[in-house]
């Protein structure tokens, strides 16, 4: 223990290369301002000379913004922090317009054809180096990728079996038990009283996520608890201990140490290991169904045939793999609920919709509701789970986007919660209003590009298909098992304003109730 905690305090002094608070170019405004004007006795007349040059004699002089974004990203900083970054940078696209500078060496863009031009295949942007945070452990994942061939290789192994005939083939009857048991779980809540929805649409995700990567996770919803693992890495990504290792790793190396003397503190300083430790589960049942042959075959069955992963993969893609997974899809379930729920009219023409469909709901029969599939586009539309910024890196040699020459060195950044409400794309852009989609005429082929819910190109969400499976039928079957259901008192506009949460867009309450009394 002594060597342990020696070893810890010596980590106070973090190495030359390892970022310092607000020191590392590359995070969309966290806290990344290595070039803003530095406050204190530390300033030095070439700090200023660096930022005064960033800021008025660099290329992105020439964009628009707030005074104050040439010098400092402070300003962007504590948008994070207040968890309201979207509608910080979306309050700037209002004023300022579709390409505005929100730092001395970031962008947004919120114009859809610059950004699908920055996300296109082979366009030379990166992920910028904000995503080396995302990773659930030590190793690069599916996710957090910055580099296109890593990325590809890594995802050939799991591509076929998200496909939407692979997982209509081998794995729809037991998304469907599990969505089945969950809305019977949310249908005898709100007969006595109140049902919480993102709760049990959370189970609900987490246990097909499980089952479909690895095998686990039966019983999830049946015992309303999580899978240690996903308790363990949902702590993990959320610790405090995650982002101070990355910008102020004296306190980080300082907490692990506290930890051998404070064992609560250990739950935070600790998390990876402990996330790893609950993460030989994964691994046994990954390789236990790879020698059994089980049937139906999930996606480390098939990928550990195809490549060479090693144990720390497996955990590091199993946790990268459930975040995307589960969080976002009960997010999304508990916004469309909302909306609809929202609107009785609208409520009404969905549930006359589905209640046309006659015995075991199929995905494709729901594919082919038009109604039900315009309120799920909806509500993508305005409050998808990842409303937040997409930060890239340019190619060597910089480029001209809409007209500005951006340098290599900036990061740039869109996001959806800007391109999906823009005004000179969508009619009525803040407004639920499902009709657009039923009418091909106010689809624009510009609305088209901005519509990216669950990504862009190469980069696109690997589980689009399981996503929009899980929301068809989970919609379609609460609207047919749950006629009339209404929201629950506590649950306003105001509880339900998004929250930028790092990652995700949230409810602010992270709840939303409904009963059937």
């Amino acid at each position: 223990m002594i060597s342990q905690i020696c070893n810890e305090v010596i980590g106070l002094v973090p190495k030359k290369e390892e970022p310092g608070w607000l020191s590392v170019t590359g995070h969309p405004g966290a806290v990344y301002c290595e070039n803003s004007i530095s406050s204190g006795p530390e300033a030095t007349g070439a700090d200023v000379s660096q930022a005064i040059r960033i800021a008025y004699f660099t290329p992105l002089k020439h964009i628009p913004g707030p005074w104050y974004a040439s010098l400092t990203g402070l300003r962007l900083s504590w948008s994070v922090f207040a968890n309201n970054r979207i509608h910080y940078v979306h309050s700037l696209h209002q004023k300022y317009g579709p390409i505005v500078r929100i730092g001395p060496q970031e962008i947004d863009v919120a114009d859809p054809v610059a950004g699908r031009e920055i996300h296109r295949m082979g366009s030379g942007f990166m992920k910028a180096p904000f995503y080396e945070l995302l990773s659930p452990g030590p190793v690069d994942n599916i996710f957090n990728f910055r580099d296109p061939k890593l990325h590809a290789a890594r995802r050939k192994l799991y591509a076929r079996g998200f496909t939407l005939q692979s997982l209509r083939n081998e794995w729809e009857p037991k998304v469907r038990d599990i969505i089945k048991l969950t809305v019977e779980k949310i249908k005898c809540d709100a007969v006595k009283g109140e049902a919480e929805i993102m709760g049990w649409w959370t189970l609900m995700a987490n246990e097909i996520v499980c089952q479909l990567t690895f095998g686990g996770g039966a019983g999830i919803v049946a015992k309303g608890v999580k899978e240690p693992f996903v308790l363990m890495l949902e702590r993990r990504m959320g610790d405090l201990a995650h982002l101070l290792k990355h910008f102020a790793p004296p306190g980080y190396y300082l907490g692990r140490a506290l930890a051998w003397f404070i064992p609560p503190l250990q739950d935070i300083f600790y998390s990876q290991e402990r996330m790893f430790a609950a993460g030989g589960d994964v691994v046994s049942r990954a390789r236990e169904a790879k020698k059994a042959q089980a049937e139906p075959r999930n996606l480390f069955n098939k990928a550990l045939e195809a490549g060479n992963l090693t144990d720390t993969d497996i955990i590091t893609d199993a946790g990268a793999l459930l975040l995307a997974g589960s969080d976002p899809t009960a997010i999304s379930l508990t916004f469309l609920l909302w909306c609809v729920l929202s609107r009785p009219e609208v409520q009404k023409q969905v549930e006359a919709e589905v209640a046309t469909l006659e015995g075991e709901l199929t995905d494709e029969a729901c594919e082919r509701l038009p109604i039900l599939n315009a309120v799920i586009d909806e509500s993508l539309r305005l409050y998808g789970a990842a409303p937040g910024c997409m930060p890239r890196s340019p190619p060597s040699g910089g480029v001209t986007i809409g007209g500005y020459f951006i340098p290599d060195d900036t990061i740039v950044a869109t996001q959806n919660w800007s391109l999906q409400r823009n005004p000179s794309i969508w009619d009525d852009a803040d407004t639920f209003d499902h009709t657009r989609w039923l009418s091909n005429s106010r689809i624009t082929d510009q609305a088209k590009l901005a519509f990216n819910p669950f990504g862009y190109g190469a980069r696109q969400c690997l589980g689009i298909h399981l996503g929009r499976m899980e929301m068809r039928l989970a919609a379609a079957m609460f609207f047919r098992e749950c006629v009339g259901a209404r929201l629950g008192r506590s649950v306003t506009d105001e509880s339900m304003h998004v929250v930028d949460s790092f990652i995700a867009g949230v409810p602010r309450d992270r709840r939303c109730a409904i009963t059937l009394t």
